[in-house]
């Protein structure tokens, strides 16, 4: 089922609005700017999310399959565990439980342009024993759950493709010369 929904101050807020009507979970959620999204990711990431029991996943990939690929594209890296992680603007909401997480987000993503009340939201405490003592993935997501109140893991998917999105005039570029490629 495909639902349209005016969206919100940002992607939370517009998917706590989404949940408020007529949409529930489970539920797949993407970006508008995510042109090389193809059927074959999609698939892989809901098979993984669906097997994970999670209340909520979210969309990764690793730095170097993202360079190895397209060795010149700008991504935003977080250091998750070991590895250079990115977004892939990809999200699984399987149960009401993730609009915990969802709620907290919202309220994060407000704060997106004053870093230090984000980080007071969260909790300095917690954020300084994420970041810092450079745990792996699964410490990582099972330090996030329990701060979030909501059973939250990543799926690492192996698809650059997944991780470009058109943030850019550059990534602009980049999309145009991929599809002229594919012609």
């Amino acid at each position: 089922m495909t639902h349209l929904e005016a969206s919100g101050a940002g992607p939370a807020a517009s998917l706590c609005a989404a949940l408020a009507g007529p949409v529930g979970p489970p539920l797949l959620v993407t970006t508008a700017d995510h042109p090389l999204l193809s059927a074959e990711i999609i698939t892989h990431f809901v098979t993984a999310a669906q097997s994970s029991g999670a209340d909520l996943c979210v969309g990764f990939a690793r730095r170097g399959v993202i360079e190895t690929k397209f060795p010149d594209t700008r991504r935003t890296y977080l250091p998750i565990g070991a590895r250079d992680l990115s977004s892939c603007n990809l999200f699984y909401v399987a149960n009401p439980t993730a609009k915990r997480v969802l709620d907290l987000w919202q309220t994060v993503e407000s704060e997106r342009k004053h870093p230090w009340r984000m980080a007071r939201r969260l909790g300095l405490w917690f954020l300084l024993r994420l970041f810092l003592m450079r745990r792996s993935e699964a410490q990582v997501f099972s330090l996030l759950s329990k701060r979030l109140g909501a059973y939250v893991q990543p799926v690492i998917l192996p698809f650059a493709d997944a991780a470009v999105d058109v943030d850019t005039p550059d990534d602009l570029t980049l999309m145009r010369g991929i599809f002229e490629g594919r012609r």
